[in-house]
C-alpha cells in the first residue's frame, strides 16, 4: 500500500470523527439553553406596597417583593 493512501484514510477516519465530536457538542450546547420563561402574572412583578413593576427574577417569586426599603418598612409597619 502506498503511504499517501494511508495518509487519506487517516485524514477522513479524522473528519468523522471530528464531525461526530461536533455534533455530540451541538446537542450537549443545544440541551443546555434554558426555555423562555413563560410570562408570570402580573401580581408578581410589581411592589406589593406601591404597586411600581420589578425587574423579573428567576430565584424570587410571589407575593412578598417590595421596590426599597422604605416599601419595606412600610409593609412591616402596616403587619402590625
Amino acid at each position: 500500500m502506498h503511504r499517501s493512501w494511508f495518509r487519506t484514510k487517516l485524514v477522513e477516519k479524522r473528519e468523522q470523527v471530528t464531525s461526530k465530536v461536533k455534533e455530540g457538542v451541538k446537542q450537549r450546547a443545544k440541551s443546555l439553553v434554558p426555555t423562555q420563561l413563560t410570562k408570570k402574572p402580573e401580581s408578581m412583578d410589581k411592589c406589593m406596597v406601591c404597586g411600581k413593576s420589578l425587574k423579573r427574577s428567576t430565584a424570587i417569586s410571589g407575593d412578598g417583593r417590595v421596590c426599597s426599603p422604605a416599601c419595606a418598612h412600610a409593609w412591616v409597619r402596616d403587619l402590625k
